[in-house]
């Protein structure tokens, strides 16, 4: 960040001075820690749509059975990653929760090569109205 330079005759010195020391104070600030128990709660905290929280939960659900099914077979990463005709490292980021370049549809894949059927069920959600 750069230094707050006055800029107008009209602005109190009292002013800058405040402005200054807030400045100073924001550098030096630490980021709040924030623990969340659902997607909903993590994409809130995040300012994400509640649209991103059901994608967060369904993503999250599939790595879970993924992760399940590889322990239950006692599959090491590269077993699984054979399996699943996917790379190694890629199998090795999913088990580890590292799944931000990796689609929902691979994941799908990936557990119906393991052995699994998908099946998607729907529900009308409750609709909240939107502020104005």
């Amino acid at each position: 960040m750069s230094e707050f330079v006055k800029k107008t005759r009209s602005t109190p010195i009292p002013q800058i001075k405040l402005a200054q020391r807030r400045l100073r104070e924001l550098r030096y600030e630490k980021a709040k820690r924030v623990t969340t128990r659902t997607a909903r709660e993590l994409a809130r905290a995040l300012s994400l749509a509640p649209e991103d929280a059901i994608e967060i939960d369904i993503r999250s659900v599939l790595v879970d059975k993924i992760a399940a099914a590889v322990a239950e077979q006692d599959l090491t990463h590269s077993e699984a990653a054979k399996i699943a005709e996917t790379s190694r490292s890629r199998m090795t980021a999913i088990l580890n929760r590292n799944t931000q370049d990796v689609s929902t549809d691979l994941l799908l894949r990936i557990l119906g090569r393991l052995g699994y059927r998908t099946r998607v069920t729907f529900a009308r959600a409750a609709v909240t109205p939107a502020p104005r």
